[in-house]
């Protein structure tokens, strides 16, 4: 470094209330951008899994349905489009599927209360 420069510490005191409303400004932008950035993000993630569920990825089935089960990422919350996802896994045995279907029988969400159809999922889920 040469003798002539001279770093100097700037404290917050000694900037300009111009430059202290920009930098303010600049920072509500960014975060409202971060907001924007983390709702996008949710969005393809949900379209993503919407199809790998559609192609018939049993662990993505029930992922979209637990976001359409419980209105996760923003989403409304469609109980009944769950059942159809759940029903699809647990139609191809997958256990854990079949225990989430029996427990929406049992409980009468999604679909009307049933209790030997709930029976009958646990027993499938059981083996």
């Amino acid at each position: 470094m040469s003798d002539d420069f001279q770093r100097r510490i700037v404290s917050e005191k000694d900037v300009p209330p111009r430059i202290k409303a920009r930098i303010q400004q600049i920072q509500k932008e960014q975060s409202e951008w971060e907001k924007i950035s983390g709702k996008v993000e949710d969005i393809l993630y949900i379209d993503n899994l919407r199809k790998e569920a559609y192609s018939g990825n049993t662990d993505s089935q029930i992922k979209y349905a637990h976001v359409l089960m419980y209105g996760l990422f923003g989403t409304s919350a469609s109980p009944e489009t769950a059942v159809t996802y759940y029903t699809l896994a647990a139609q191809v045995g997958n256990a854990e599927a079949q225990t989430l279907l029996a427990d929406c029988y049992f409980d009468g969400i999604g679909v009307p209360q049933n209790y030997p159809e709930a029976v009958k999922w646990y027993r499938k889920a059981a083996r």
